[in-house]
Order: C-alpha cells, then sequence, then structure tokens
C-alpha cells in the first residue's frame, strides 16, 4: 500500500504542472507583450509631441536632426522607428498660419505570438502651427 502511494506522490505536481504551464505561460507572454506595446505606444506618442514643438519653434530642421531626436525618444528598436513631417522644410513657412504635420510611426510588436492591432505598428500624427523659422539651438 505505501509503495503505491510513493508512486503516485509526484503525479498531483506533475498533473498541476502540466495544466498550469498551458494556461499561465500564454498568460505571462500575454501581459509581457500587451504591456510592452502599450509602453511602446505611449513613448512613440511622446517622440511625436516634443519633435512637433521643436519644429514648432525652428529647431531640428538640420539634415537628420529632427529623425535622430525621435529614434532617442523612442523605447523601442530605433531601427523600425520612421519619421514624416510636412511640409519638408520651413524656408517658405508663414508663421502662425503654416500646419505643420508630423507622423512617428514604431514597431510594439515584441513577442509575435499574439494579435495586435495594426500588426503591432503604432503611428502617431500630431499637427500644429510653425511658430518660428530661425533656429535657437540644435535638437
Amino acid at each position: 500500500m505505501s509503495r503505491d502511494r510513493e508512486s503516485q506522490s509526484g503525479a498531483a505536481a506533475l498533473e498541476f504542472g502540466l495544466i498550469a504551464g498551458t494556461i499561465l505561460i500564454p498568460l505571462l507572454l500575454g501581459v509581457i507583450q500587451y504591456g510592452w506595446f502599450f509602453y511602446v505606444a505611449q513613448t512613440t506618442g511622446g517622440a511625436a509631441t516634443h519633435v512637433t514643438r521643436r519644429l514648432a519653434v525652428g529647431d531640428c530642421w538640420g539634415s537628420g536632426q529632427a529623425l535622430a531626436f525621435v529614434k532617442n525618444e523612442v523605447a523601442s528598436n530605433p531601427a523600425n522607428t520612421t519619421f514624416a513631417v510636412t511640409p519638408t522644410s520651413n524656408a517658405s513657412a508663414a508663421i502662425g498660419t503654416t500646419q505643420m504635420t508630423v507622423t512617428v510611426t514604431s514597431n510594439g510588436n515584441l513577442i509575435g505570438l499574439f494579435p495586435l492591432p495594426n500588426g503591432g505598428t503604432i503611428s502617431r500624427t500630431v499637427s500644429t502651427m510653425i511658430e518660428d523659422t530661425t533656429s535657437s539651438g540644435t535638437c
């Protein structure tokens, strides 16, 4: 009798591990993936807002300065971060009347096992009026 009990003493732990592992591991990975997605969404929105403000007051219009600033602000993989601004230069901008639109796009897909909105691509667009065309410094 005691021999049968000894042979089954680890069976309950093994069964619990198999069942809990098939539920808890994907749940944990999902929490990590969606947490990362929302973190990247927040930093992408912040980067779009910050670079828009810099461009609106005349800074960051130098060659590649705005993109470097955005990649530094976005906490995810900077290699997957893109940046677009309209108009492409402030040379012909009229202060207070020229509308500027900045779009920052980043990839928030970390694990790749779970469905994400837009396949994990996060895009944030900010619009404002150009306030100054003379640079007061670098980005």
